[in-house]
C-alpha cells in the first residue's frame, strides 16, 4: 500500500508532496524531514531501497521521488 509521494531537492525541500493517509500537518513535515535525513546521506552505490521500520522507502535518481 503506498501511503505518500515524495519529491524532494537536494536541499530537502520538498517539491511535491501527495498523502494517501490521513496525517497532522506537524506529523507531515516530520515525515519530510526524517525521509530525507535518511536518504541524503546514503553511498550511491546503494540499493533504491530503504527500510525504515513497517515500511519501505524508494528513491529514483538525483530527484528522490519517494513512495512509501
Amino acid at each position: 500500500m503506498i501511503r505518500f509521494i515524495l519529491l524532494q531537492n537536494r536541499q530537502g525541500k520538498t517539491r511535491l508532496a501527495k498523502y494517501y493517509i490521513p496525517l497532522e500537518e506537524s506529523e507531515k513535515h516530520k515525515v519530510e524531514y526524517e525521509v530525507h535525513r535518511l536518504v541524503v546521506n546514503r553511498d550511491p552505490k546503494f540499493t533504491n531501497f530503504v527500510e525504515v521500520s513497517i515500511f519501505y522507502i524508494v528513491m529514483i535518481s538525483n530527484v528522490y521521488y519517494l513512495t512509501v
